[in-house]
């Protein structure tokens, strides 16, 4: 979804651009579409401020205040067992920048160490008691490596919970990045020729899947185990990283401690350094729109379709 659009004003030497329902009349050039969407976006960046952007109402705030309920016991349960997690992507994101959801967001991500994450499989199932939610842990349809609570509802809103994983060094140079995310490629390569997902990726043949991408994890990524270090690198769980989503590794002191930061009016788990994670993770343009929102539901492009009307 593209967040603006234009229109020639014929027979003039203008073009009308409208940003939010904000209208710029700018004299035409000769250009191709890549530029004009280019200076389009950089136009919505400079004249916009995007911390100012109205929270969601409607029917998405309404998910978004389900989501929060859910966020809390989430958060009860990691604190009342001693498990750390941390608010992660767009949701940490929305934190920093809005002090709650991006207006346009409709789910919550949140990552744990891979020690936490095992554990906490095990406590949803037994504590998690909110009636508006069940546990998809790990669709065996996709290659979905992840928790994922997911609405009863037919919208698709939920939390996901993310593994993190360790390796043994802790300065991160380029060549140690480039040296773990060839190995998680070749994860990935391996995993893709031998567990063929398709149709018949059963459950068992995903649980052997899972130990064997364990056993390469732990011969080859953290192949120095033995070797105890104060602070590791961290990287996103291997398994996941079959999704090709990321190749993501951060130094130890951009995660932990942890600190608390405001979210809705609650108070959650976030990196120790928001705006270094934020800005490697985001190519450092985590303070400008989106130049499109990708894989909207129902609801976040109602929220767009709001807010055009209300600022019109």
């Amino acid at each position: 979804m593209k967040l603006f659009n234009f229109t020639f004003c014929k027979p003039t030497r203008h073009f009308i651009i409208k940003i939010f329902g904000i209208k710029f009349k700018i004299k035409k050039f000769i250009i191709t579409n890549n530029e004009k969407y280019d200076y389009l976006y950089s136009l919505l960046n400079h004249c916009i401020d995007i911390t100012k952007i109205p929270p969601a109402k409607g029917e998405i705030r309404k998910i978004q205040d389900e989501l929060i309920i859910l966020m809390n016991e989430i958060d009860s349960i990691c604190r009342n067992n001693n498990l750390q997690y941390w608010l992660d992507s767009g949701t940490l994101l929305g934190a920093y920048r809005h002090k709650g959801f991006i207006p346009w967001d409709a789910d919550i991500d949140i990552c744990m160490m891979r020690s936490d994450y095992d554990k906490i499989r095990v406590l949803l199932k037994k504590h998690l008691k909110n009636p508006n939610f069940y546990i998809r842990e790990r669709a065996i349809s996709c290659n979905n490596f992840q928790i994922r609570i997911i609405s009863k509802n037919k919208l698709e809103y939920g939390l996901d919970i993310f593994p993190v994983d360790e390796y043994p060094e802790e300065e991160l140079t380029p060549e140690l990045k480039e040296k773990i995310k060839n190995k998680m490629i070749k994860a990935q390569t391996l995993f893709n020729k031998k567990y063929n997902q398709g149709k018949n990726f059963t459950s068992e043949k995903y649980k052997q899947a899972l130990e064997d991408l364990i056993t390469y994890r732990d011969k080859y990524i953290l192949e120095n185990n033995t070797l105890k270090v104060n602070k590791p690198i961290l990287f996103f769980g291997i398994d996941f990283s079959l999704e090709g989503k990321y190749s993501f590794t951060m130094p130890n002191n951009y995660i932990f401690p942890l600190k608390e930061l405001s979210f809705e009016g609650q108070k959650y788990f976030c990196p120790n350094n928001v705006e270094a994670y934020l800005n490697d993770k985001y190519n450092g343009n985590y303070m400008n729109f989106p130049k499109f929102i990708n894989n909207v539901t129902n609801g976040e492009i109602k929220y767009l379709k709001d807010l055009h009307k209300e600022i019109s």
